[in-house]
């Protein structure tokens, strides 16, 4: 991921789903082009690249879950 987009993702209200070596996480902050994560299924924090950062799609409820 580039740092550009990962900017707009943390600027927007929209939710994102983001992975880093396939584990879901939350980005705490971002400094240059590193970022502090929290993984969602350990709670540990971890310094990375943000270029290791990526960006997955999230279902559709809508398509799921007609109403």
């Amino acid at each position: 991921m580039d740092l550009d987009r990962l900017t707009e993702i943390m600027e927007s209200s929209d939710p994102t789903a983001l992975v880093h070596n396939t584990a879901a996480i939350w980005v705490e902050s971002v400094s240059g082009s590193t970022a502090r994560i929290r993984y969602l299924n350990s709670n540990q924090e971890a310094v990375v690249p943000v270029s290791e950062l990526v960006e997955v799609d999230l279902p559709d409820l809508e398509d799921a879950y007609p109403t």
